[in-house]
């Protein structure tokens, strides 16, 4: 009798979670990188007289940016060493184009991210919490929103990738 889908999935999941913790490693990385920058620029385009709208929009644009340049570099610091003998240059672009198999898997998780904080942040904004704090309280829940739909679609498109790659290998014994 063959296993349901979901326990298979499920199976998937305990077996490579090792990958999937080092991926969380990495989002949370770039993360902490755009809270950071995210809480910078809020209390610049305060400073600057920007009214709440400006202030998510500015905000959000320096923590997405940031988050995704944090998100690069760990990643290349956890996988450059599988190219270790190729040069600087070939080494890091194997790396980024190894970045950038990732993005068809957490597109969504990004629009996630892209609506929610400066959507959130500019309710906080309009209760009249201050932009600091606003800025850190947007990001924490896009980030778990973005977190969440990150793992969940890269884990199902690799479980389906697998399953695949399984069914051909069956089919050529």
């Amino acid at each position: 009798m063959s296993r349901l889908p979901i326990r298979q999935y499920i199976s998937y999941l305990v077996y490579n979670a090792k990958e999937y913790k080092t991926f969380n490693k990495q989002l949370v990385v770039g993360e902490l990188a755009g809270i950071a920058a995210g809480l910078i620029v809020a209390e610049l385009a305060i400073l600057i007289g920007l009214e709440e709208a400006g202030i998510s929009i500015a905000s959000a644009a320096a923590d997405y940016l940031a988050a995704l340049s944090g998100f690069l570099a760990i990643f290349y610091f956890d996988n450059n060493k599988q190219f270790i003998q190729l040069g600087r240059s070939r080494r890091v672009w194997r790396v980024f184009v190894m970045a950038l198999r990732l993005w068809p898997s957490v597109a969504a998780a990004d629009i996630v991210f892209i609506i929610v904080r400066p959507y959130v942040q500019y309710l906080f904004l309009g209760a009249n919490v201050e932009a600091g704090i606003a800025s850190i309280i947007a990001h924490f829940i896009a980030f778990t929103a973005f977190n969440l739909t990150a793992l969940f679609s890269r884990s199902i498109i690799d479980f389906r990738q697998s399953a695949r790659t399984r069914k051909k290998k069956q089919q050529f014994s």
